[in-house]
């Protein structure tokens, strides 16, 4: 004759002993953030106008010459585009602030 066999029930819990834990199973997740990528924006700083200066005005299209007698300033602007250097754009000093300082305000 065959035996019968009780009928199984939901899960029952297990009285004993206590699983084992080892190092690799009890792991905490890393708490070191990784750095977030550095968000780069366009500016400008004010420089003087250098000998042999080839540049063009982005604003007047004019070339920023360098004048002996007269210290002249220029506006020199990082272009990001993406957060990814695009190009640099010059303005004669007086040109940026008729441009309404397209780069925020220049740092000296």
């Amino acid at each position: 004759m065959a035996t019968k066999t009780a009928p199984k029930t939901k899960a029952t819990k297990r009285k004993g002993p206590a699983k084992a834990t080892t190092a690799s199973t009890t792991r905490k997740k890393s708490t070191t953030r990784k750095p977030k990528k550095p968000q780069f924006t366009s500016r400008g700083v004010t420089r003087p106008v250098e000998a042999g200066s080839a540049v063009e005005c982005t604003f007047c299209g004019e070339r920023v010459k360098f004048r002996a007698k007269v210290r002249q300033y220029q506006v020199i602007c990082n272009v990001y585009d993406k957060n990814m250097w695009d190009r640099v754009e010059h303005f004669h000093d007086e040109c940026y602030v008729k441009a309404d300082s397209p780069y925020g305000p220049p740092e000296e």
